[in-house]
């Protein structure tokens, strides 16, 4: 009884420790965040610096989406830099390309580079080459004399602005080939005397543990549509099945293909001189500079910008080159044209003048019925995110909707659900769908139901199938002591951790093919397809961006640059005009997101349960707490979610 007492005091004292904790935390966030918000209030225009500039960012700070508020705040209290959206940098970088202060660009490849996918490698690599295309703005004024009155002078050519990649290496004796792919989009690439370029290709490892479960009695049953939906596979077998062999070694040979003819292009190169390099790689930086992928070797701080020695510069990061662009915006915003109009009358007479806007609403992670209230990262909720779409529909000023889709897929029905809200949204106003690294599976459903499907050549998409994954472990249980006692009144339907029973499997099935039916005459309404050339690229199949061209999958090659752009001229604007992108939802304010953040328990028990328990055991144990929702198992998801598979995870990504 004592000791009772006192668990019930610890118990007692622990909630009040993290109430203090929780309320110190809050209040110091607050504080923060009015130091913060106080400083953007002034509606002064910012100071902007006299001499050119020189923008700079560290590669590993790119992310496809802005993570939580408290994440962020972390990791810029850890790092000195704040982590930035691809959109962000793909906007900035486009504001950059034609602002006149801006002088170069120079990226540096920190050691945390990790997480980015082909797409986004790719999109990265168009927004580089789009600000070394654009010429600096010069004015043409008149010269006295030489000319006639009124008449100007020609100006001389104006400088291409120069791109910079500085990094110590690309890959320490490793792998380093997404840096590298990434570094030869610049003009000059250097690497430190001592770095390596790592440019390995692309493979894959995946560990098949089939035999690891069998010593322990456990199993995993599956039911597919169709044969190359493998999401599985590696409980289920001992070696890669034939199906799955074939699609990840065409999956491969495109990725391996885009690579190669893209680094010979930028380095001028042949494809065959660099497949030679690869042969060759990991290369020490003489070697690379020899093999002409790299310019030269040096420091950081020995770095050079090409121009005029008499020329001031000043490094600015991009990120605050952003928020200097963002003040300069809500300044001009601030200010309408009637604010240069004394007469009353006359500003009557002044029209208002709205800017239209192009809505982007984010999809990315696995797909999920309801609601996201932790705000979990990786998780799309299907509520909530539909709840973005129409927001964004019924919005006047919004005239087109892009729809940003970074999933694996996930669960049939959420998929189902988003699909329909973007079939009602379309009735009203343009969607475009931009795919990043993967939109397979339940992510390509969402994608069919929009007007036009844009992708980069390295997106997986595709994947029209469905899976289910049922745990059995009893034996597992019942030859460690536990037994299992059911008591049921009713079918007693998908008993937990036993094997299917015959009508069961027969049950399943019939929902398995009616979910790939819907699924397959979805695509075939959106794609403008017959049923048997849909059949001919589903069963599960995972292509390229540039192989689901070919197949009649998506409209066009491009990232979101392209799709925004597309957007536009659906929505019949012209492409001069400017229009302002808005995120939808609505970014939630920095108290709201804290305090959800802070006081979200269910998302630090998550978090701890994903350290604590093995990671082979994870799948199983995630499938067996859906066995109450026999339907939740049926799983739009891409099979190949080992692509994206973090580092250290259950199974191993693709290399690049």
């Amino acid at each position: 009884l004592l000791g009772l007492v006192d668990w019930e005091m610890a118990a007692v004292f622990a909630r009040a420790g993290r109430f203090i904790r929780n309320t110190c935390a809050v209040a110091g966030g607050l504080g923060l965040l009015y130091t913060v918000n106080s400083a953007r209030v002034s509606l002064t225009p910012p100071p902007v610096p006299k001499e050119k500039l020189i923008l700079e960012i560290d590669v590993s700070n790119i992310v496809e989406s802005k993570p939580k508020f408290l994440q962020s705040l972390v990791a810029s209290f850890q790092s000195g830099r704040v982590p930035m959206e691809l959109r962000d940098v793909i906007l900035t970088l486009e504001r950059a390309a034609t602002d006149p202060r801006v002088d170069s660009f120079i990226a540096t490849f920190g050691p945390n580079v990790e997480g980015m996918s082909f797409a986004m490698t790719q999109e990265l690599r168009d927004a580089i080459a789009r600000f070394r295309d654009a010429q600096k703005v010069q004015s043409v004024e008149p010269v006295a004399g030489d000319q006639p009155e009124g008449e100007a002078t020609v100006s001389p050519p104006p400088k291409p602005k120069m791109a910079y990649a500085c990094a110590d290496t690309f890959g320490e004796v490793s792998q380093g080939t997404g840096l590298y792919y990434l570094a030869s989009a610049f003009d000059k690439v250097y690497v430190q005397p001592s770095g390596t370029v790592g440019l390995l290709g692309v493979s894959i490892t995946s560990p098949f543990i089939r035999s690891f479960l069998d010593k322990w009695n456990l199993e995993m049953e599956v039911l597919n549509r169709k044969e190359y939906k493998s999401a599985f596979s590696f409980l289920t077998h001992k070696r890669r099945a034939r199906a799955d062999k074939e699609q990840m070694s065409r999956i491969l040979q495109s990725l391996f293909d885009q690579l190669v003819n893209d680094i010979a292009a930028a380095r001028d190169l042949t494809p065959p001189a660099v497949r030679k390099l690869i042969d060759r790689a990991p290369l020490t930086a003489t070697d690379a500079i020899s093999g002409g992928l790299v310019d030269g070797a040096l420091y950081r701080d020995q770095l050079v910008v090409d121009g005029p020695e008499d020329e001031k510069r000043v490094t600015m990061t991009l990120h605050k080159y952003s928020a200097l662009l963002k003040k300069e915006d809500k300044v001009s915003a601030n200010r309408s044209p009637k604010d240069w109009i004394s007469s009353a009358a006359e500003k009557a007479d002044v029209p208002e003048m709205v800017t239209p806007q192009v809505a982007l609403v984010y999809a990315v992670g696995q797909i999920k019925r309801g609601h996201n209230k932790q705000g979990n990262t990786g998780v799309v909720a299907s509520e909530d995110l539909c709840a973005a779409i129409k927001q964004a529909t019924d919005d006047e000023r919004v005239k087109s909707i892009v729809i940003r889709i970074d999933s694996p897929g996930g669960s049939a029905v959420a998929s189902d659900t988003i699909w329909h809200a973007i079939k009602q949204a379309r009735e009203k106003k343009p969607v475009v769908a931009s795919l990043g690294g993967v939109a397979a599976s339940g992510g390509y459903m969402a994608a069919v139901g929009c007007n036009k499907i844009l992708a980069s050549p390295g997106t997986l998409t595709g994947s029209i199938g469905v899976i289910l994954g049922h745990p059995v472990f009893h034996r597992f249980l019942e030859e460690h002591g536990v037994h299992l006692d059911t008591l049921s009144k009713g079918g007693n339907f998908l008993n937990p951790a036993f094997r299917f029973t015959r009508r069961e499997r027969a049950i399943m099935n019939m929902h398995m093919d009616s979910c790939y039916a819907d699924f397959t005459n979805k695509v075939a309404e959106g794609r403008g397809l017959t049923a048997k050339e849909v059949e001919r690229v589903a069963k599960g199949r995972v292509w390229t961006g540039s192989d689901a061209l070919t197949l009649g999958l998506v409209d066009k090659l491009g990232g979101l640059h392209d799709a925004l752009a597309l957007a536009k001229e659906l929505a019949g604007i012209d492409a001069d005009t400017q229009v302002d992108t808005v995120v939808y939802p609505k970014p939630t304010s920095e108290v709201k997101a804290m305090l959800g953040e802070i006081l979200g328990d269910a998302t630090t028990t998550s978090m701890a349960a994903s350290l604590i328990l093995p990671a082979v055991l994870q799948p199983l144990l995630l499938q067996q707490q859906q066995l109450q929702h026999p339907l939740d198992h049926l799983q739009l998801e891409s099979a190949n979610d080992m692509l994206r598979a973090p580092k250290g995870g259950v199974l191993d990504g693709v290399k690049f």
